[in-house]
């Protein structure tokens, strides 16, 4: 099994504490790759005058703008994958504010210091805000051969 990472650094002070980590459960010949990759949300209108959202890589923040940080885990392997846990931890100078479920990602946790780990909605009734999340959890099920598993989380830039 080999692990490797990846990350674009195109914003250098934000990036230098988001690389992911990866714990999974493999066979002998899977091969883990993880890249991480932070995209600004724009709002754009067509010649017909229809408005939609597009995304492309932040190159430079402000405070107060919304970022999508996504995370690929491949398999490069010849080999399945099982029980691969993703932690991610939140951008030093941004605030959590959400997530989006992937397609094989049976879990998905935040944590405020990155050991212990709880259900978002169960975190929201307790006394931690969004501000207090630090890290994000998944857990992919199985991940097959040659086959990748995104998924994303955002972050306001306080």
């Amino acid at each position: 099994m080999k692990l490797i990472k990846r990350m674009k650094r195109g914003l250098i002070g934000l990036l230098i504490s988001t690389t992911p980590v990866c714990a999974p459960n493999v066979f002998a010949d899977a091969e883990i790759v993880i890249s991480s990759t932070i995209y600004q949300e724009q709002t754009v209108t067509d010649e017909q005058g229809s408005v939609s959202e597009q995304r492309a890589e932040a190159t430079s923040v402000r405070q107060g703008d919304e970022l999508v940080l996504v995370i690929t885990v491949e398999n490069q392997g010849s080999d399945d994958a099982v029980n691969i846990k993703v932690d991610n931890p939140v951008p030093d100078g941004t605030t959590y504010i959400g997530f989006s479920q992937s397609k094989n990602a049976s879990v998905y946790l935040v944590s405020d210091n990155g050991e212990d780990y709880f259900p978002e909605y169960t975190l929201f009734n307790t006394e931690l805000q969004p501000r207090d999340i630090r890290f994000v959890r998944w857990v992919i099920d199985h991940l097959e051969a040659n086959d990748l598993q995104q998924m994303e989380f955002k972050v306001t830039v306080n």
